[in-house]
């Protein structure tokens, strides 16, 4: 039913219901639509720590790539969820690659972790199964200066 009512979302003129922090892409197939509605209820999911949510959108072979360059598996990165402080102020550049039962979300974000400021570029990769994506890997790496 989430999955269903973030596809209407991303599909509604304007993307008026998209958080505020997330500059929409414009997208041509039902593919990239429905990545990017999983793509944001991830980052909805982790900015408000439910671990319920992400747990259903995160693959069970799903490895994350910190900024930092350590790698957790899905269950450490749900465990430090709770004590993840994690603030988006803002997504954008996201770009959607689809290629049948695979997906590559690119972007760029702008985050407060721990009182630190985080400038990163990410790559998600989202995999179909069954009738849902489901996010198989994660990595983050600081923005250097330009």
């Amino acid at each position: 039913i989430l999955f269903g009512l973030l596809l209407s979302m991303v599909e509604a003129s304007q993307h008026q219901n998209t958080p505020s922090f997330i500059d929409v892409p414009r997208l041509k197939t039902s593919a990239e639509k429905a990545v990017l509605a999983a793509e944001i209820a991830c980052l909805e999911a982790h900015e408000g720590k439910d671990a319920a949510v992400l747990g259903r959108l995160l693959a069970d072979q799903y490895d994350h790539v910190h900024f930092s360059g350590r790698p957790t598996s899905k269950v450490v990165f749900l465990e430090e969820l709770a004590t993840t402080n994690r603030g988006y102020s803002k997504v954008d550049g996201l770009t959607i690659i689809v290629s049948n039962t695979l997906a590559v979300v690119r972007g760029y974000l702008v985050a407060v972790e721990r009182n630190d400021l985080v400038e990163a570029r990410y790559v998600r990769v989202w995999q179909k199964q069954g009738r849902k994506w489901r996010a198989v890997f994660y990595q983050e790496t600081r923005a250097g200066s330009e």
